[in-house]
């Protein structure tokens, strides 16, 4: 880990977060990031250079334990304590609730995103990415190298740039993650998404989820295929993952050697067993019956 400053902007490089994902009732980040302080915020990495989270320190910030996360899908996700606390862990017992930004699924009045300082925070981030190039290219120092590399990932990561990653994964996957399964908060929904069917077996009227296509299972060669475009989509950030989803909405709809098939392959392939993360989790689906 390293910190240097440019200007108005500070960057700690190579930051080691928690190993372990735990339920605690201040702010905690997993995996190996990259911090960077730039005004009123504080902006957080990944690996690839990706912005993943902004948290607001000014003064007009809902409250300091909240902050603005990213998915792998390109959501923002709004992570609100609920009135201090106290209204999360009476309902969920749970220290945050994730709060989506679509109106969906809302258990509270109010919308973080339509709040003044969310909507600065993520046009900021709109906005920074010139600036870390121009920065960038001001370095020569040799053992800046570290932080030139940095600068120009995360310059180059705009917010179009990222939008496009997002699709290439909707083409890999061939298929929308419209939800992941309950138990994925336990592993801050940081999970990477296999396909290894498609549709359901029920499609249930009442749910809203549904793809409305009968069920049909992938074969072993495109679970594989996939698995190796899933391996070079993460890039170096597949460090920071230990858990797996099977999809889309009945994963135990397909056979069970074609199931342990599946798992085998992702921990192999995706080298789970390297992982920064511990105890590594396989996510799933099954319909009622």
């Amino acid at each position: 880990m390293s910190t240097i400053k440019l200007q108005d902007l500070k960057v700690i490089l190579n930051q080691e977060g928690s190993k372990k994902y735990t339920k605690v009732s201040y702010p905690i980040r997993y995996g190996r990031y990259t911090e960077m302080e730039y005004g009123e915020y504080r902006f957080l990495f990944n690996r690839n250079g990706e912005v993943k989270f902004i948290v607001g320190q000014g003064r007009d910030w809902p409250h300091p334990s909240e902050w603005l996360k990213r998915t792998i899908g390109n959501n923002w996700v709004y992570y609100s304590t609920g009135s201090y606390y106290t209204g999360v862990v009476d309902l969920f017992g749970e220290y945050y609730l994730p709060c989506p930004a679509y109106p969906t699924n809302s258990l509270f009045k109010e919308n973080p995103f339509t709040r003044h300082a969310v909507i600065k925070a993520l046009e900021e981030f709109d906005q920074i990415g010139s600036r870390l190039l121009s920065l960038a290219a001001k370095i020569s120092a040799p053992e800046d190298e570290a932080m030139k590399d940095f600068l120009n990932r995360a310059g180059r990561n705009s917010t179009d740039q990222l939008r496009q990653k997002a699709d290439r994964l909707q083409r890999i996957l061939k298929a929308r993650i419209s939800v992941l399964p309950t138990d994925c908060r336990h592993v801050d929904y940081d999970v990477i998404p296999l396909m290894v069917n498609d549709g359901c077996l029920y499609n249930c009227s009442f749910c809203e989820v549904k793809s409305g296509m009968d069920l049909s299972c992938r074969s072993r060669q495109e679970i594989t295929e996939q698995l190796q475009a899933l391996k070079e989509f993460f890039g170096t950030d597949l460090l920071n993952y230990n858990s797996v989803y099977l999809g889309q909405h009945d994963a135990m709809g397909a056979s069970p050697d074609d199931i342990l098939f599946a798992a085998d392959q992702a921990y192999t392939i995706l080298d789970i067993k390297k992982s920064y993360m511990q105890e590594p989790r396989l996510f799933l689906f099954g319909s009622a019956e």
